[in-house]
């Protein structure tokens, strides 16, 4: 009931405005604060929930593309040699404060197109450590950009459950952002091999062409 408009337009002077961001934030589990002092002004705070309203990640880069990782769940950023790599049980692996871990690119358990991975003058590579409980990973990346609060939405319905994928967020740049699930990302790092382990995908001595037929009335499913 509350407008500073002097007349009705299409968008203004009702009234409704106020009244629908007190209902938007509450549904929210937020609240609505309003400190008015008559000849100085009227002051609206909103209070939203922390866990809901920001999101600490890290964000990193694999296979040229931008990815965010929760940083509650990073233990450490590392930058070792390429020559303290070892190899242990086919898979390959590195020593970081004492402590042997996997190593596994990101790129390959994200199943992307894998590409070189672009290693400095030094012959550092760079190593997003992730920890869940006692066991840790190291998962090589790109580049790791660094450290910024987002706001997580979810997929939608048509999108429930992705792999590794917990939402998405916008950066600052205007990005639109795949966020990564911590733990989804240590499970599938267990079943991938590192690319020099995997086996070479043989080209196909000759190509025979096909025709699938979709049958499916919803188009979000189809």
């Amino acid at each position: 009931g509350v407008s500073t408009s002097a007349m009705l337009t299409d968008v203004s002077g009702r009234g409704l405005g106020l009244a629908i961001v007190r209902e938007r934030v509450e549904k929210l589990d937020g609240r609505v604060e309003i400190d008015s002092r008559p000849g100085q002004g009227t002051r609206f705070r909103l209070v939203l929930p922390h866990a809901l309203a920001t999101y600490r990640g890290v964000v990193v880069r694999a296979a040229e593309r931008a990815f965010v990782v929760p940083a509650a769940a990073v233990v450490r950023v590392a930058r070792p040699r390429r020559a303290e790599i070892r190899t242990a049980e086919g898979r390959e692996t590195i020593a970081l404060d004492g402590r042997v871990m996997a190593l596994v690119r990101m790129a390959d358990v994200l199943g992307m197109p894998t590409r070189p991975s672009p290693v400095a003058a030094d012959g550092y590579l760079r190593a997003l450590v992730l920890g869940e409980g006692r066991e840790c990973v190291a998962f090589e990346v790109d580049e790791v950009a660094g450290e910024q609060e987002v706001l997580v939405r979810a997929l939608g319905p048509q999108l429930p459950r992705v792999r590794n994928v917990a939402g998405a967020c916008v950066l600052g740049t205007g990005e639109l952002v795949p966020v990564l699930s911590a733990p989804d990302l240590m499970r599938s790092a267990a079943v991938t091999r590192s690319v020099a382990q995997a086996p070479a995908l043989e080209e196909p001595a000759s190509r025979r062409s096909g025709s699938v037929l979709v049958v499916e009335d919803s188009i979000t499913a189809r």
